[in-house]
């Protein structure tokens, strides 16, 4: 599996995720939603700013009231989330890069359905 943790708010917040869980609410993939879902395109909410952190030595989520370490799965495909690209989009671009990872494109939906509960992203 590609992603196994999203990442953590420092100075609290979400511990540690599991891919279908965070602060105790489960994400389900539902098979006859993920033709929608995948059509739609994800964008940083406003304010939130993904940037390199070189003192935690990872990618980071900024945002005004503190940030997010990422795990560098969660980077990679934070990275492409630009308001331009739909789901479907990213997803077939990260499948590319990791051509012999089983799962990769329910990991990458299950990401950003916990990215969005989060409040981390926004689909439009």
């Amino acid at each position: 599996m590609l992603i196994q943790n999203f990442g953590s708010a420092a100075g609290g917040g979400c511990p540690p995720m599991t891919p279908h869980s965070c602060n105790g609410a489960s994400v389900l993939l539902d098979n006859t939603m993920s033709a929608s879902k995948r059509e739609r395109i994800p964008a940083l909410r406003h304010g939130f700013r993904l940037q390199w952190e070189p003192h935690q030595r990872c990618r980071v989520l900024l945002y005004p009231d503190g940030m997010v370490k990422l795990s560098d799965s969660a980077g990679v495909i934070l990275r492409k989330v630009d308001g331009l690209r739909s789901t479907n989009v990213i997803i077939e671009q990260l499948c590319e890069g990791f051509p012999v990872t089983p799962g990769v494109d329910d990991d990458i939906l299950v990401f950003l359905e916990v990215a969005h509960a989060q409040q981390w992203i926004e689909f439009h």
